[in-house]
């Protein structure tokens, strides 16, 4: 995609072809969109003094966890709640909150205590 800004004959070319190929990807991404499924899951297991399991679960839309911390933090930021430079995972906020975020998204989350 870097060569898009080409000029001349095969600069056009390349960009014709990339043009081309990218409609007809997206056709057969079209066809085959209902294919599959939307539901799934993200586990965590953290050991140490004590081992602890944890799984964020999306019964639909779950590639919206991917980006749940992102999502979280903006709305801390937006809210003015005060961060500056990088946020320690163990200080940024307790189950309880992390719970409510989840279910504030439509995700459930399943901590385990093994």
């Amino acid at each position: 995609m870097l060569v898009i800004g080409g000029r001349g004959y095969f600069g056009q070319l390349l960009v014709d072809d990339l043009l081309r190929n990218t409609d007809c990807e997206l056709t057969v991404l079209a066809l085959v969109s209902w294919v599959g499924h939307d539901w799934g899951a993200v586990g965590v297991e953290v050991s140490g003094a004590a081992r602890r399991r944890a799984y964020v679960i999306a019964d639909s839309h779950a590639e919206r966890i991917a980006v749940m911390p992102a999502s979280v933090m903006a709305a801390m930021l937006v809210a003015g709640i005060p961060h500056r430079g990088l946020i320690s995972y163990e200080g940024w906020m307790g189950r309880e909150q992390l719970r409510a975020e989840c279910e504030n998204r439509g995700f459930r989350l399943v901590v385990e205590e093994a």
